[in-house]
């Protein structure tokens, strides 16, 4: 989620306030089990005041990857949100630097939808979703076009799409819908690739998958 926060605010105090926000958006879940990470965004040409994205995750599936490690002789020293692990994929190439940039994360269950400025992150929002043909709709909302909307499409610099089992059919599909190109980035552009690899079908045609993994990946080299 991204809620207005007071920077005045201790962390302890920061960490309480958004378990309340959790609690109102979704009543069903046990505030107390989640643990949330958050970052901080200031007021910005996008945004009029001090904002925060908070993602939370409950202990027990920490706990179980946890055991899982330590099983199987592991250490584990990142958890990361798919999208979040993907947009590290575009820090490190260097592809999302400059002006306003609209990333798209498309899963099975929701489409994620991270806008950065300057490189650094100034609106996340997770929406569920019912079918794919949803998805068009959602992402035109965010950028429409009309007056006071400063995440408006004309202003976008580069759109970057990546997910599970995203084929170049559907990224066209949506680029003819929306009216903006996605470019459907190759997580392993960068780096060489064991020979053997470069005969795998999953590698060759479904590079874009693996962009959370690689992402994740990246963080450790």
């Amino acid at each position: 989620m991204q809620v207005p926060y007071d920077n005045s605010l201790l962390h302890k105090d920061l960490i309480e306030e958004f378990r309340w926000e959790f609690s109102v958006l979704y009543p069903y879940v046990p505030t107390n089990d989640l643990v949330i990470q958050y970052i901080e965004i200031e007021r910005n040409r996008t945004l009029p005041q001090n904002t925060a994205i908070a993602i939370a995750i409950k202990r027990k599936y920490l706990k179980l990857i946890r055991e899982f490690c330590i099983q199987n002789k592991l250490e584990l020293r990142f958890i990361d949100n798919s999208h979040f692990a993907s947009e590290r994929v575009l820090a490190l190439n260097n592809l999302a630097s400059k002006g306003l940039v609209l990333s798209v994360y498309i899963n099975k269950n929701y489409l994620s939808i991270i806008f950065s400025l300057e490189g650094k992150p100034v609106k996340f929002k997770v929406i569920q979703l019912t079918n794919a043909g949803e998805i068009p709709a959602y992402i035109l909302n965010e950028i429409k076009n009309e007056e006071g909307n400063p995440l408006n499409k004309e202003f976008i610099n580069a759109s970057f799409i990546s997910g599970e089992d995203l084929s170049p059919s559907m990224v066209r599909t949506l680029q003819n819908s929306i009216g903006i190109e996605f470019i459907q980035f190759n997580p392993f552009e960068k780096i060489e690739p064991n020979p053997k690899l470069i005969e795998n079908k999953l590698f060759s045609d479904k590079f874009n998958s693996f962009s959370p993994a690689a992402g994740i990946a990246f963080r450790i080299a």
